[in-house]
């Protein structure tokens, strides 16, 4: 038996959970150690997640030479730099998303990943969960025909994560509910359909809850309130993108809004149009007669697939199916939408 892919995981709070839970469903890997910021905190996480080794500072992690790859599981603001310096270390990396702040991080990650010849991978999770593989398969099939339309909601009654934390301020997220949740369902559109060039975007944000002291909220992730902590962050975002190709992307993105919690990705062909989450539907036609088919899908964890493939790409040095390539992609578009809402106008992609 080969020997096993040595891991370390930076940040391990609540996603860090999920990649280390999720490795323990693979044999052929080992966690070595976990990097938190300050000892203390990485101390309380190492307990949480239940690795022995630990780092209040990331550099010491990258410092071990049997680490083969290194899992980026931190703020938004620090996926660039902690990501370039795993590289320049000699370690393959897999990055939570979004891929960075902007794309000219994004691009510089591609870069310093090309220099090091090291594998670079995307965990773009919705591509590898039951239901994005089902639907690749039915669009690879041409059962769409040609796709001219697609719909994505990501939609929260009252979601807003870590309320006055990192996850909103502007500094440090980059942004709201489109880097937090609509990366996700856009990064899915654009693997379905091909990655399309994207032409124009246009889009508005809007910051209406998380700054209100009566705010109410039915969920929070991974961390509680920070009461009065600063929200400079859009709770909603929607835009509509154009495609080279002719294709057209109406999207909305929300944290918190006074409506019913909803995800979904409708995408609509001349053949047949396809529902996805939390199944996955074809609507079509055979013969003169309309029909509605509904998948069956097997059970399967979308982080661990995901982690399962990075494994294998590092072992076998293989193309990622999610690849920081494709990561500058959606970032590209995600920076048009917010510079959109931004000057109140479509803008070039």
């Amino acid at each position: 038996m080969a020997r096993k892919i040595r891991v370390g995981i930076i940040g391990a709070g609540a996603i860090g959970k999920f990649h280390v839970d999720s490795y323990r469903e693979l044999p052929d890997v080992e966690i070595v150690a976990i990097a938190e910021k300050g000892m203390k905190r990485a101390k309380e996480r190492a307990a949480v997640v239940g690795v022995d080794r630990y780092f209040g500072d990331y550099r010491k992690l990258l410092a071990i030479e049997e680490i083969d790859a290194i899992n980026v599981c931190t703020p938004n603001y620090l996926h660039c730099p902690q990501t370039l310096d795993a590289l320049k270390a000699g370690k393959h990396v897999i990055c939570e998303k979004p891929m960075a702040m902007n794309v000219a991080e994004a691009r510089k990650m591609v870069a310093e990943a090309r220099k090091a010849k090291k594998t670079f991978m995307m965990a773009f999770c919705q591509r590898f969960a039951a239901t994005g593989q089902a639907a690749k398969k039915v669009v690879d099939a041409g059962d769409l025909g040609k796709v001219y339309h697609v719909r994505i909601e990501y939609i929260r009654r009252r979601g807003i994560p870590g309320l006055g934390g990192w996850f909103t301020r502007k500094e440090q997220a980059g942004g709201g509910p489109m880097l937090d949740v609509g990366v996700h369902f856009l990064d899915l559109v654009l693997w379905l359909t091909g990655y399309p060039h994207a032409a124009t975007a246009s889009a508005g944000s809007h910051r209406i809850f998380g700054h209100r002291d009566d705010y109410t909220y039915l969920g929070m992730w991974g961390t509680t309130p920070v009461p009065g902590g600063p929200f400079t962050v859009e709770d909603l975002l929607s835009g509509f993108l154009r495609f080279r190709n002719g294709m057209t992307v109406k999207l909305e993105a929300s944290w918190a809004c006074n409506s019913d919690a909803r995800g979904f990705v409708e995408i609509l062909g001349d053949r047949g149009g396809l529902r996805i989450l939390p199944e996955v539907e074809f609507y079509g036609q055979h013969g003169d007669q309309l029909v509605d088919m509904k998948v069956q899908l097997p059970k399967v964890s979308g982080y661990v697939e995901e982690l399962r493939h990075f494994v294998d790409c590092v072992r076998r040095r293989k193309t990622p199916m999610a690849t920081g390539e494709q990561g500058v992609k959606v970032q590209r578009i995600i920076d048009a939408l917010y510079r959109s809402a931004k000057l109140g106008r479509e803008v070039r992609v």
